[in-house]
């Protein structure tokens, strides 16, 4: 009977225990801010600092020094000793990759894991230094002087900048990718259509020296879009949500015939 008891003592442990393990939560996982990490990232030689993002966001543009580290191939593939200082990054606020990694991590044993509050986009808007593509380096330098910066923008940075009088927003151009059936019944204002199949051919209908906004309801096909209007010399910009967002937002549309270019 007594050695009934001691077992079954012992099975509570270890159950709390394991559940102690499963219960780490988003809290529980450490921040670092940009600024402390770049102080850091100057002295102390023995952090690494993971990319957490897929390969090719890495190689279009990541902080400089930072080892790529898909979230898929963790904790499996991880090389570090248990005591290793990393900091891991993803997208930014709103990405859940960095701190569902670090929590895998730190379940397996490490003992100094931190994720980059704002994960690369905070490290951007902050102005620290980012390595680049050839590529990458030549997008970047096509929006030095547009009105919106990086791949995409918001609802709401659009709205507010479309709330200013017509002779102060020139050079504006909202391109709407969806079939012409679907711009008919909803549209933003102002919009051009060109469907995505279309575009590549279409490209020389644009005016010169246009930033080009572009609406969709798929995040793929924005970027498509957004790639092939970069490659051609147009700073272009993903509308984050498409129609979709801006509709649910409140935010004008308007109906008709497509304008096709």
């Amino acid at each position: 009977m007594k050695l009934k008891r001691i077992s079954a003592f012992f099975c509570l442990l270890l159950l709390g225990s394991a559940r102690a393990q499963g219960a780490l939560s988003v809290a529980d996982v450490p921040k670092i801010e940009c600024d402390a990490l770049y102080s850091q990232m100057k002295q102390d030689k023995g952090l690494v600092l993971l990319d957490v993002r897929a390969p090719s966001d890495f190689n279009e543009a990541h902080i400089p020094g930072a080892v790529s580290a898909p979230f898929y191939k963790l904790p499996k593939e991880a090389v570090w000793t248990k005591r290793t200082r990393l900091v891991l990054y993803c997208a930014g606020q709103g990405c859940p990759l960095s701190t569902d990694s670090a929590r895998n991590l730190i379940k397996e044993g490490y003992t100094d894991v931190k994720v980059l509050n704002g994960g690369i986009r905070e490290w951007i808007l902050r102005e620290y230094p980012v390595t680049r593509a050839a590529k990458a380096e030549a997008v970047a330098t096509l929006r030095e002087n547009t009105v919106f910066k990086g791949k995409t923008i918001t609802a709401k940075q659009l709205s507010e900048y479309l709330k200013q009088a017509p002779e102060t927003r020139e050079g504006i151009y909202v391109l709407d990718l969806r079939p012409g059936n679907e711009f008919e019944a909803a549209h933003l204002p102002g919009a051009v259509n060109i469907p995505l199949e279309n575009l590549q051919e279409k490209l020389k209908t644009l005016p010169a020296a246009v930033e080009v906004i572009v609406c969709g309801k798929a995040v793929e096909r924005s970027a498509q879009a957004v790639a092939i209007l970069n490659k051609a010399g147009f700073p272009a910009h993903s509308l984050a949500g498409g129609i979709i967002v801006w509709s649910a937002a409140g935010y004008p549309l308007a109906a008709g015939k497509p304008n096709e270019k």
